[in-house]
């Protein structure tokens, strides 16, 4: 299922992710997953282990996709087939099957060397790579152009397409971006 909140810019869109993502606790109210408060550090830690955020900033070091896409996991300790999996499932097979040296290929300081759509792209395969139970997208296209913007969108609902025990968050100010959710709510 793909939920999106829409709505203007600084209309509260990100903070309210940030909440729902246990990163901002709440100064009203609780935080409630599955009818439990998400009202304690550790709490806040088990629930932040089933969420992966892909943001419009993504961090990308200077290392290979792989570890980019695995990021903190020790090289050696990469699951290639969990690996592959999420390459394939964030749309990356063809970039990665033209580049000489595949997944092992070094982005660059700051995902110099790819383009603004496979920097989401890894972004996305590095959210799937967790294998959370919940995505969560914070304005993920905002700064792609309009084709590259298509094709990470077509990436996310393909995704809940393929996993539909997957529960995607998408945050937009862009509503043309939002039609491939099945329910949005605007702030």
């Amino acid at each position: 299922m793909i939920f999106a909140l829409a709505g203007n810019q600084n209309c509260g869109k990100t903070t309210l992710f940030n909440i729902l993502a246990g990163l901002f606790i709440p100064s009203e109210g609780e935080l409630r997953v599955d009818g439990k408060a998400v009202d304690t550090p550790l709490a806040r830690r088990m629930w932040q282990n089933n969420v992966a955020y892909v943001s419009q900033d993504l961090f990308i070091p200077d290392q290979t996709i792989a570890e980019n896409i695995a990021l903190g996991v020790e090289r050696d300790k990469i699951d290639n087939e969990r690996l592959m999996k999420a390459v394939e499932a964030a749309r990356l097979t063809d970039l990665v099957a033209s580049l000489p040296e595949g997944v092992n290929t070094v982005t660059g300081e700051a995902g110099c060397r790819l383009s603004g759509g496979q920097r989401q792209r890894i972004g996305i395969a590095r959210a799937l790579y967790k294998e959370a139970s919940v995505l969560m997208f914070d304005e993920a296209t905002s700064s792609l152009d309009e084709k590259t913007e298509r094709e990470v969108v077509d990436a996310v609902a393909g995704l809940s397409e393929t996993n539909r025990d997957l529960t995607i968050l998408f945050i937009s100010h862009n509503a043309r971006t939002l039609d491939f959710c099945d329910r949005i709510v605007e702030l």
